[in-house]
């Protein structure tokens, strides 16, 4: 792999991680059509480091507020709900590991999985908002629709977002708790991918 494969894939990481698309997805057709060969997770690794520091960046107001108020009941529910939304991406990915790892290398599978998130997303532009409060069962119903997300060409802000606009949640808590939600599952994954 030269430098400027890892450059071309970077910018592609870069332009659709915070987009409702799949970036897994785009890394994996961009691999396919420049002809590209991933070494190993080292790439991964990084782009994950990368995420989570955007990330964090973008969130560093919200998480600062999370961790001044650690005390208030509001704060620890939050907390409560990212924590059981995290559950089942974290549950599936560690059980069928091997098996998502494997579906990286079809291309089809990958496409496919692309069109179904545009087909979701379309669906949750229909919906209104209903000014939903977080419980239980929405952390449940997020997080399962992260847990399919696992799949490459499925997009997990795309997924989690729509998931929130169907419970009622207005576009801006959904993106919000979706990228709250994405600090811990893209810090496992790097540090999955290191084992």
């Amino acid at each position: 792999m030269e430098i400027i494969d890892v450059i071309l894939l970077g910018i592609l990481q870069g332009l659709t991680e915070f987009l409702p698309v799949s970036s897994s997805g785009h890394l994996v057709l961009g691999q396919y059509l420049l002809g590209i060969k991933s070494p190993g997770n080292t790439l991964e690794i990084l782009f994950h480091i990368g995420t989570l520091g955007s990330v964090i960046f973008v969130l560093f107001d919200d998480i600062k507020a999370i961790v001044l108020s650690l005390n208030k009941k509001s704060t620890q529910k939050l907390i409560l709900y990212i924590t059981i939304a995290t559950l089942p991406a974290v549950i599936i990915g560690l059980v069928f590991r091997h098996q998502i790892e494997s579906l990286f290398e079809s291309v089809s599978s990958v496409g496919f999985a692309l069109c179904v998130t545009g087909v979701v997303l379309i669906l949750s532009s229909r919906f209104k908002n209903q000014d939903s409060r977080h419980s239980f069962f929405s952390s449940i119903i997020i997080g399962l629709s992260q847990a399919v997300a696992i799949i490459p060409g499925i997009s997990r802000s795309g997924f989690t977002i729509s998931a929130s606009l169907f419970l009622g949640f207005s576009a801006k808590e959904s993106a919000r708790f979706s990228f709250l939600l994405s600090i811990p599952i893209i810090s496992g994954a790097g540090v999955l991918g290191i084992l």
